[in-house]
């Protein structure tokens, strides 16, 4: 009922970014585009046009490619370099919950956090160690250790 009302909306910054983002999934849905229209009649409702579903990353994505086109390069960089990273944390986020941990993953965090551990050890415990002797050493062993 609330779409054929569309004039009777509470809270209509809401409403429009509601509606733009159910129409970036159901294009042809008509009665949406029917309130939309009218959103878009409205001033400065331009403003609202949010996509709810879209994640920060696409965003950036979507701003340094908009960037690059226009040739304001120093903009795209920036931005797709702060899109990279919470894209790559969202796929391992995504693989994590579908697969569960992989093998490699686990084991490169063993042997990351046993190489820190055996850092801090070497580093309270050992004398100064120019030559990374002991970093050495310890990889060492982490490689026996994997054969």
């Amino acid at each position: 009922m609330w779409q054929r009302l569309p004039n009777k909306v509470q809270n209509v910054p809401k409403a429009i970014s509601a509606a733009h983002t159910f129409l970036q999934k159901h294009p042809d849905d008509v009665m949406m585009q029917q309130n939309m229209d009218y959103y878009k009649s409205l001033p400065d409702s331009d403003d609202f046009l949010n996509d709810l579903e879209m994640k920060n990353y696409e965003n950036l994505f979507i701003q340094a490619v908009k960037a690059y086109n226009g040739e304001n390069y120093l903009p795209s960089i920036t931005n797709m370099e702060l899109a990279i990273p919470e894209y790559l944390k969202a796929y391992d986020e995504c693989i994590a919950a579908c697969e569960g941990p992989r093998e490699e993953a686990l084991r490169y965090y063993n042997q990351t956090n046993f190489q820190l551990q055996m850092y801090e050890f070497a580093k309270q415990h050992l004398q100064a160690d120019d030559e990374d002797e002991v970093l050495e050493y310890i990889d060492d062993l982490l490689e026996e250790a994997d054969s």
